[in-house]
């Protein structure tokens, strides 16, 4: 089994939306309800998996697929409305497998990480970029999550 989630630094792990935040989805984008190539979606989400060998893998145009059903989810999650939201992605080919403590990762406002501090990386043109990984607060006073 093969999964692509969409997880977020919020009150749940995992983006969803509730049963009346999906009802007023579906009325605006019908066709969420229809099957989508070998994917098979997790109910009120964006996130999906697909049984390789039965569903094949994951392609291009499968990833793109769940990013449009994302991009038109996101604007119905009510606890979003306030948020500035930032994407990061991993379409990796290949992996390496480490084990990582989940409760070490901050997911919760009043718990600190014992590492994670920052993300660093390379963007396309070489530069360094850090990207913090704790709440802090905006000039609105509201709660936002660095990444």
């Amino acid at each position: 089994m093969m999964l692509s989630y969409f997880t977020v630094c919020a009150e749940d792990s995992v983006f969803e939306l509730d049963e009346q935040e999906w009802k007023s989805a579906i009325i605006a984008h019908p066709e969420l309800l229809a099957p989508q190539n070998q994917i098979n979606f997790f109910n009120n989400s964006a996130s999906a998996w697909i049984e390789p060998g039965k569903d094949c893998y994951f392609n291009n145009e499968d990833i793109l697929l769940q990013f449009e059903r994302l991009f038109k989810l996101l604007k119905f999650k009510k606890s979003y409305e306030h948020f500035d939201i930032e994407i990061l992605v991993d379409n990796a080919r290949t992996h390496t497998s480490k084990l990582y403590d989940l409760n070490n990762l901050n997911k919760n406002p009043s718990i600190k990480p014992s590492y994670y501090d920052t993300i660093e990386y390379l963007d396309a043109d070489n530069t360094e970029k850090i990207i913090d990984c704790h709440f802090t607060d905006d000039l609105d006073g509201l709660r936002k999550r660095s990444f």
